[in-house]
């Protein structure tokens, strides 16, 4: 995976930064399967509320941010009043937020292919991951940033970002359908320029 990687095998600055941090915290984690799921019949999942022998966690000390989701009511209004709607969803949203480098040595976790716990490696996770409490809002404020950010020439597809999305959910929609295959193309090309991928779009009545 792209969005975690092996401390040894970081270049010597990166290593050196982590090993050197006062603080390193390890995410603890469990392997979560579901076998009705095609893509990812097992998981990964982090447990960031898990107390040290301290008796502290990291998401008790993040801040979780002010919640400026969009209200679903007014989303689900829009979506129903359209001629034409849409569906799709952001994939992997959170892992399309890479971290700054200086905050690796808090998103470390332990890790053996043999499962053997006297020899365990260090693996770095270099994204927003779920479970963390600040996870989130920050999601949600870099994908306002990138619509921000190009909103030039992608207007309507930066008003979609800002108004029809949910956590990674959006629905919406337009006039017919020659203008929402329009809308849907550019809000793809927008979002992939600021890194957020499509999984896929549906359309009512196409």
């Amino acid at each position: 995976l792209g969005f975690v990687d092996f401390v040894e095998n970081l270049c010597d600055e990166d290593r050196k930064m982590i090993h050197n941090s006062e603080v390193k915290y390890f995410i603890p984690w469990r392997a979560v399967w579901n076998e009705n799921s095609l893509s990812t019949p097992c998981r990964l999942v982090f447990d960031a509320s898990q107390t040290t022998k301290d008796g502290c966690s990291l998401n008790e000390i993040l801040a979780k941010g002010t919640n400026n989701m969009n209200k679903l009511v007014e989303i689900f209004i829009r979506w129903s009043i359209r001629a034409c709607a849409f569906h799709t969803d952001i994939q992997k949203m959170y892992n399309a937020i890479r971290l700054d480098k200086s905050h690796w040595n808090y998103q470390l976790y332990l890790w053996s292919n043999s499962f053997d716990a006297s020899d365990p490696k260090w693996k770095v996770i270099k994204t927003l991951i779920y479970g963390v409490k600040s996870s989130g809002n920050q999601a949600e404020c870099g994908l306002r940033k990138t619509a921000k950010k190009l909103e030039t020439g992608h207007e309507r597809a930066s008003e979609v970002v800002h108004k029809d999305i949910y956590v990674d959910d959006c629905i919406s929609g337009d006039e017919g359908p020659d203008q929402v295959r329009v809308l849907t193309d550019d809000l793809e090309t927008m979002l992939k320029r600021g890194g957020f991928n499509l999984k896929g779009i549906t359309f009512s009545g196409l």
